[in-house]
């Protein structure tokens, strides 16, 4: 089974640092326990409210859980961009389903739709934090966001997934430049499924 997740810490510093690793090892120890769907994100909103230095620290994250061999996955967002999804015969698409509010919040109130989300069985998706997309592009105040992240996808599809990846980041820091380059942290998560796993 793959289980993957995505997700950024709000502010910058050491205690939003230690925050987010916290927050990982949690995440990890929570999917080996066997939690899922809800129950997972609802123990990780427990673990950041326990931790974070103040009430407005909240995290935002997409979960990714697929079984082997089939023909999709299941997706969670909590306040965080879609993904991309991508298919051996060089499509690309922009995943981005129902999802819940940020953690932290509204502690113990909120709800995290899982939603099935069809994919090739050699296919493959990329997660990304929002500081891929978040750059401003020129001179004003527009930003790259998913429809400029997509189309740049769409215009290296064929690639593989280092060059692929290294692509995107690196023409998402080019168009930031004028703008002052990319102001958040940038992470990128690429997954490829060979059809039998």
């Amino acid at each position: 089974m793959t289980h993957a997740v995505v997700g950024d810490v709000s502010g910058h510093g050491p205690d939003e640092a230690a925050l987010g690793v916290c927050l990982r090892v949690a995440w990890r120890s929570f999917v080996l326990a066997g939690a899922r769907g809800q129950q997972l994100l609802a123990l990780l909103e427990q673990i950041l409210v326990a931790e974070r230095s103040g009430p407005e620290i909240f995290a935002t994250l997409t979960c990714l859980t697929r079984l082997p061999a089939e023909d999709h996955m299941n997706l969670q967002r909590a306040g965080h961009p879609g993904v991309l999804i991508r298919s051996p015969d060089g499509d690309v698409r922009l995943e981005e389903v129902p999802g819940g509010p940020v953690l932290g919040l509204l502690p113990g109130r909120m709800s995290w739709p899982v939603t099935a989300v069809p994919v090739h069985r050699r296919g493959a998706v990329m997660m990304f934090t929002d500081g891929l997309i978040e750059g401003r592009i020129g001179t004003g105040f527009e930003r790259l966001g998913e429809d400029g992240l997509l189309e740049l996808a769409r215009r290296h599809r064929h690639e593989a997934a280092d060059p692929f990846v290294d692509t995107l980041i690196n023409s998402a820091q080019t168009l930031a430049a004028s703008g002052g380059g990319l102001a958040d942290d940038v992470a990128v998560l690429h997954l490829e499924w060979n059809g039998a796993t």
